[in-house]
Order: C-alpha cells, then sequence, then structure tokens
C-alpha cells in the first residue's frame, strides 16, 4: 500500500512537473512570437528574460536582461531580474552590487529585500552574515505580513518566479547632480538650483508643503515663504512636477507658478527643464527658464552642465552651471559651478560644495558650503557682492509615507545683509 502511495506521488510530482516545463516553454515561445511582431515591447522582453532564466538559460536571460537595463538603468523589476540571474548561477557578490542599487531605488519592494539577504548569505563569511541579519530584522519590520523564514535557503538556486508581467513596475528616480535640494532653497535668485526631485524611488505621485523664515541685518524686513510642491512620474521614468510659492521679501509679496521634468534621453544622459512664472514679480522673477543635461558615466558618478535665464522687472539674469557628484556607500559628495550675471554687468562666479549621508535608505543629513560673487535681486534692481555661506538640511522618514525635510542656512551677502533662517516641510508618497 505504501509503495503504491509512493508511486503515484511520484508520478503526481513528474506529471507537474512537466506540465510547469511545457507552461515555461509556452510562455517562451509566446514572448518570442510577441517579439517577432512587436520589436520594442519591453514587456515581451521582460518576460522571456524571465522564462529563459526559469530553464537555467542564465546566458540568454542574463543578455535579454542587459537589454532591458540599457534601456530603463534604473527599473527595479529589471534590476531584481538581473541580481536573480546572477545568484542562480552561483555568482552572489554580483548580484548585491545590482541589489544594493535596486533597493536604494525601490525601498519597498520586499522581494528585493529578499533576495539581497539570500546573496549575503550565499557568500557565506561570518561578516555578510552579519549584515543579512541586520537586513532580515529591518525586513521583518518593514514587512511584517512576509515570509522571512529564510533559514537553510542560503544555496537555494531554484528560481523564484518574479513579479506578474502586468503587475506595476516600481519607477526609479533619475539621479541629479546636485545633492537632495528641497523645494525653493533660499540661496541666491541667481544660484540655478537644479528642480526639486527628492531621492524618494518606489512611488507614483507625491506631494510637499512647507514654508521658511530668514531674518536680516541691517534692520531689514524678514523674508517669508510658503510651497506646495507636486510630483508624478510615469511608467517611462519621466518625472512632471509643478508648485506654487507665495514669497515675502522686503515688505513685498509675490506669487509664483512652477513647472518641470527630468526625462532619461538613454541610459547614460537625462535631460531636466524647468519654467517659472510670477504675475506681480516684484522680487521674483516675471518669468523664467532653466535646462541642464546630466550624464552618468561610471557607477557612483554624475557630471551636468546647465543654464538659466531669468526676466526680472528691471532687466533680466544668466546663469550657468558646471557640477560633478560621487556617491559611495552611503555618502555623497558635489561641487558645481556658477558663472553669471545680470543684464549689463560683467561675469561673476561662486563655488558650492556638497556633502550628504544617507543614514537610512532614504533619510539624509547634509552640508553644503557658498563661496564666491553672486548677486540677488532686490526691489530696486541687482545687488552684486561677494557671498559666503553654509546650509545644514535633511530628510527623516516619520512614516512609510511621510517624511520632514528641512533646513537651516546663513548666507553673508557682502556689506549688504547677512541672511540667517529656517525652512521646514512635509512630504507625502502615494
Amino acid at each position: 500500500m505504501k509503495r503504491c502511495i509512493f508511486l503515484a506521488a511520484s508520478f503526481s510530482l513528474c506529471a507537474v512537473a512537466t506540465l510547469a516545463a511545457e507552461d515555461i516553454l509556452t510562455t517562451e515561445e509566446r514572448m518570442r512570437q510577441q517579439l517577432a511582431l512587436h520589436p520594442q515591447s519591453i514587456e515581451a522582453r521582460f518576460g522571456l528574460a524571465r522564462s529563459l532564466a526559469w530553464q537555467r538559460r542564465f546566458d540568454e536571460s542574463e543578455a535579454e536582461f542587459s537589454r532591458l537595463l540599457r534601456i530603463a538603468p534604473n527599473n527595479a523589476d529589471f534590476l531584481l531580474g538581473a541580481a536573480q540571474v546572477q545568484l542562480w548561477r552561483g555568482n552572489p557578490a554580483a548580484a548585491l552590487s545590482t541589489l544594493r542599487k535596486a533597493r536604494r531605488l525601490a525601498p519597498r519592494y520586499a522581494e528585493i529585500w529578499r533576495t539581497q539577504i539570500k546573496a549575503l548569505l550565499a557568500l557565506g563569511d561570518a561578516d555578510r552574515r552579519r549584515q543579512a541579519s541586520i537586513i532580515l530584522q529591518e525586513a521583518q519590520r518593514r514587512f511584517p505580513d512576509g515570509d522571512w523564514n529564510l533559514a537553510g535557503r542560503e544555496n537555494d538556486a531554484a528560481p523564484i518566479d518574479p513579479a506578474p508581467a502586468n503587475a506595476a513596475t516600481p519607477v526609479a528616480p533619475t539621479p541629479t547632480v546636485v545633492l537632495p535640494v528641497a523645494a525653493y532653497p533660499s540661496s541666491s535668485a541667481l544660484a540655478a538650483t537644479p528642480s526639486p526631485i527628492a531621492k524618494d524611488a518606489a512611488y507614483r505621485f507625491a506631494a510637499e508643503a512647507g514654508g521658511s523664515i530668514e531674518s536680516l541685518t541691517h534692520n531689514l524686513p524678514n523674508w517669508k515663504s510658503r510651497y506646495l510642491l507636486g510630483e508624478w512620474r510615469d511608467a517611462e521614468q519621466r518625472v512632471f512636477y509643478g508648485g506654487l510659492r507665495e514669497t515675502e521679501r522686503y515688505g513685498l509679496k509675490d506669487t509664483e507658478v512652477q513647472l518641470g521634468s527630468t526625462t532619461p534621453l538613454d541610459a547614460a544622459f537625462t535631460l531636466q527643464w524647468e519654467a517659472g512664472v510670477s504675475e506681480a514679480h516684484r522680487v521674483l522673477p516675471k518669468h523664467y527658464g532653466s535646462i541642464q543635461v546630466l550624464h552618468r558615466p561610471a557607477p557612483g558618478w554624475n557630471w551636468g552642465v546647465g543654464l538659466r535665464r531669468s526676466s526680472y522687472a528691471a532687466g533680466y539674469s544668466r546663469v550657468v552651471n558646471l557640477g560633478a557628484d560621487y556617491s559611495f556607500d552611503a555618502q555623497r559628495m558635489a561641487y558645481t559651478l556658477y558663472l553669471g550675471a545680470p543684464d549689463g554687468a560683467s561675469l561673476v562666479t561662486s563655488h558650492r560644495w556638497q556633502w550628504a549621508y544617507y543614514y537610512h535608505e532614504l533619510d539624509w543629513i547634509g552640508l553644503t558650503l557658498i563661496r564666491g560673487r553672486e548677486s540677488e535681486y532686490a526691489a530696486n534692481g541687482f545687488l552684486t557682492s561677494a557671498v559666503s555661506g553654509s546650509m545644514l538640511s535633511g530628510r527623516h522618514a516619520i512614516t512609510a509615507d511621510w517624511a520632514a525635510v528641512w533646513e537651516a542656512s546663513i548666507l553673508k551677502q557682502g556689506d549688504f545683509y547677512t541672511r540667517q533662517g529656517v525652512r521646514f516641510g512635509l512630504r507625502h508618497t502615494f
């Protein structure tokens, strides 16, 4: 009787395995047919890459994932699939490099955490096991409903089915040349700062609201501002954002509307543009526009060049910025050179050094130093002088969807004034 049961069970398992193999082959054939009709179909190529991985045809699968990552280098699903192939073929060290990037981009993607833990365990040494234990504890806290019983699975070579082809793909942000800067920084109007795209990754919508207050020496009235900012990112990794700012300077009030976008051009280049308009334009530009090209020549490195032109009641200003940054471990360092001048004035230069430390995924604290010469628009014209200043800023999670952003700064604008103040905002992701 036991023998009959054993034979029946064996037959059933063989039948299931045969059916699964047939399903995988059918999927591969169907994906190839779709690619023959639609060679640019990302969904079909993703399905083909997964079906090849399930058949342990790792070289072919890796080639397909490489094609996908050339198209969308920051797609978390593609990074996860490529890392799983590396792990299944016995190369956990290479998988870890890919998974670190994927987890930075999509911290709410539980399968990335699970695969990273397996890769660390597969390396086997004590340090990596300790790292795996730390990440496992954090994963259990973040994803309490997940299956985190990974004991004995460090050598698991069986492919784990990735997310369904029709699942929402976590879309990653485009890195910016300058460190994370919150909306509407309090630096000079000629600073030509990049768009306020935060480092948040696994979301489609985000909103931020906040305000600032700054005190000036020489009995000048305080500067105040309030702002609202919204962001949306699509499946092509393009980011669109808009904002509304109300500003009070020198006792005069202005309201400004801002729109912008960041668009990947290919795996290495990104185009960023921004425009704004102020109806009253007493202290803010009547209208402005900026464009910036960003390039990623190597892992960890970014550089970019940009131009900003602003039109005021008393004339216009133009600024060119050249910047580069380098990320390593949990730190990021950047330098930006600004070359600008108001209408008819000689060129002035200023320098900005930035450092940030990411102490927990998206949470960071940063320091910025400013030196050089800049022009500031006042109620009746431009003030050009030597500037020096510093700023502390950060982002800190409150819950999984809420975060606080802040900034404390001091800036000496020649002999005209010294300005110091704080800004605070709340950010919500959907």
